[in-house]
């Protein structure tokens, strides 16, 4: 049986710090409590960005396969903190045949693919590859500041005479910084 645990969340004063903003149904979803020592107390916030913030891992794509969808998302760049540096990255292998493992990034409401998203490799390992930043904006190509659905498409190439080719796609991803 396990251990019970005892957690007191008491300041100096022995009261229990108050909560400084509001929260309520406006209170964006996702959202958590996070100290906030100027206040000396707990407020609503956005939980830490990870990165890679995994876009979708796992995919066996065959060059018979034309693209593959490998996820969908619903993405606003102006949710998250501005200055961030955002590139798009993937680890991918070919292994079978020779050919090109390609991943692209689409922005399916607006019908347009995202630029700097056009990575591939023609390596038989494991290889870890990273696009240009991509650049937050209105224009086309960019990533929007709106609400938009957004696809990580995936497609294998073939080199040469062979009838087909097979690629590993392992993690594809953003990178932020």
């Amino acid at each position: 049986m396990g251990v019970r645990e005892q957690i007191h969340l008491l300041n100096t004063a022995g009261h229990a710090p108050g909560l400084y903003e509001g929260l309520d149904s406006t209170t964006p979803s996702g959202y958590v409590l996070s100290w906030d020592a100027a206040n000396l107390g707990v407020k609503p916030s956005k939980p830490p960005l990870n990165s890679p913030y995994v876009l979708a891992a796992d995919f066996l794509v065959s060059s018979n396969d034309s693209v593959v969808v490998a996820a969908q998302f619903n993405f606003n760049a102006s949710d998250f903190p501005s200055g961030l540096t955002w590139k798009f990255s993937m680890v991918a292998a070919i292994v079978d045949q020779a050919g090109t493992a390609r991943a692209r990034l689409y922005n399916l409401s607006d019908n347009e693919y995202v630029t700097n998203t056009d990575i591939n490799t023609t390596n038989t390992g494991p290889t870890s590859i990273q696009g240009a930043n991509l650049t937050i904006g209105a224009a086309a190509g960019n990533l929007k500041t709106s609400d938009k659905i957004y696809e990580v498409r995936l497609q294998t190439d073939i080199t040469g005479e062979q009838t087909a080719a097979l690629a590993h796609f392992g993690t594809i991803a953003f990178r932020i910084t």
